[in-house]
């Protein structure tokens, strides 16, 4: 049983593979076009559809302004990494960082999940009245 979903998983990746390189292609026609994306609409979308790997983290920094955030306040988030949090809250964290997302690719390694603890770290620190919450 298992096979013959690998087998039916495969084929339907190699069916959407031409869809995937159309959706690629416009996406990098509208950021060579429009490199601040001030077209929001065609923004909208576009991310409806999907947005390539190559460009998420891109195009989340620009509609979430963390790169304005990011250049307003330089060293923020190392300064949140660096600050202490209560030891149940990093407990807790540290509880759920396998759990989540456990078939991403991003944090099957140790890299991926370092750096996702880091963010939860940080954002415990910038929201100590949330804390943690998975």
């Amino acid at each position: 049983k298992e096979a013959t979903m690998r087998e039916s998983v495969e084929e339907y990746a190699k069916l959407f593979q031409p869809k995937l390189e159309r959706r690629k292609a416009r996406w990098e026609r509208f950021v060579q076009t429009d490199s601040t994306f001030k077209n929001r609409r065609r923004l909208k979308r576009l991310c409806r559809k999907g947005i390539p790997d190559h460009l998420r983290s891109r195009v989340w920094s620009h509609c979430l302004q963390s790169d304005k955030a990011m250049l307003a306040n330089p060293g923020h988030f190392r300064r949140n990494v660096a600050q202490p949090i209560p030891e149940p809250v990093a407990k807790q964290i540290d509880a759920d960082l396998r759990r989540t997302f456990p078939s991403n690719r991003l944090f099957k390694e140790d890299a991926g999940i370092e750096r996702l603890r880091k963010v939860l770290h940080a954002m415990a620190v910038e929201r100590p009245e949330i804390g943690y919450c998975q």
